[in-house]
């Protein structure tokens, strides 16, 4: 993994790249809605969560709101959203993370990057 050196995101990563390919096949994927608030815009909190979410093979984006909070829309394993909400709350490197709020979505939910993890524009 490239950039941040960030103890529990690499550890995230470790624990799902041990995971065998069978076990990952078999697992059914959700979806949720994150919305994290605090100083979570200008510390680079969007390039870490796409970051995250490659390396952990979540589908998906992340974007600015223009109330200062940042949303995410991943799709992945349960264990994976729930690594991403104890990530959320610990925040990138520079950002100071006051509260995290989760919505499970409909496993189908339909959005325009279902084979990747991308930043999108404020909304």
């Amino acid at each position: 993994m490239t950039g941040y050196k960030d103890n529990d995101l690499s550890e995230t990563v470790i624990r799902a790249e041990k995971q065998s390919p069978e076990t990952t096949e078999k697992e059914t994927l959700a979806v949720a809605k994150f919305i994290i608030s605090g100083k979570v815009q200008g510390v680079w909190y969007r390039a870490w969560t796409q970051e995250a979410a490659k390396a952990l093979g979540a589908k998906g984006f992340v974007r600015n709101r223009k109330d200062g909070s940042v949303e995410a829309i991943i799709r992945a394993s349960d264990a994976v959203l729930n690594d991403f909400e104890k990530l959320f709350s610990q925040g990138s490197p520079m950002s100071k993370v006051e509260a995290v709020r989760r919505e499970d979505l409909p496993a189908d939910t339909q959005f325009d990057t279902p084979d990747d993890f991308l930043i999108y524009p404020t909304v």
